[in-house]
């Protein structure tokens, strides 16, 4: 969980951004944040961490306790599909009218998102790898 305010504005600013109506999908690459990231006894944490940013624009409180409550289900049963990226920053820009379309559109803002990591400039994802072969 990613709980320091400079180290979430510092992932905005330098985060590739994915849009959607009712979310915003921040994934930061590994490298941008190391830098400033916390260890343990001596080792350095391991593991994605996600932050939900929620503003009051969006409703009372159950509300937004609620959208976080999926956005924090969805990550955690889908956190290994970024091989690559050290965090994830969710921001919420609109009420839930329809939970459903709201569940959709995070899947497909995922699924973008996590094929733009895999093919990050200077990598060779499998398919090329096979390919040159």
């Amino acid at each position: 969980m990613l709980k320091v305010r400079a180290e979430i504005s510092h992932g905005i600013t330098a985060g590739r951004k994915f849009r959607g109506y009712y979310l915003t999908l921040i994934v930061v690459d590994e490298g941008i944040l190391s830098s400033r990231r916390p260890s343990f006894k001596g080792k350095p944490a391991e593991g994605k961490r996600m932050a939900v940013l929620v503003g009051k624009k969006l409703g009372r409180a159950y509300k937004r306790v609620r959208a976080k409550r999926l956005v924090r289900e969805f990550f955690r049963l889908n956190r290994d599909d970024f091989p690559n990226c050290d965090a994830l920053i969710f921001t919420l820009e609109r009420a839930l009218d329809d939970e459903v379309e709201f569940k959709r559109e995070m899947g497909e803002l995922w699924t973008m998102a996590s094929a733009a990591c895999a093919l990050k400039p200077g990598r060779k994802n499998s398919i090329e790898k096979s390919q040159d072969q």
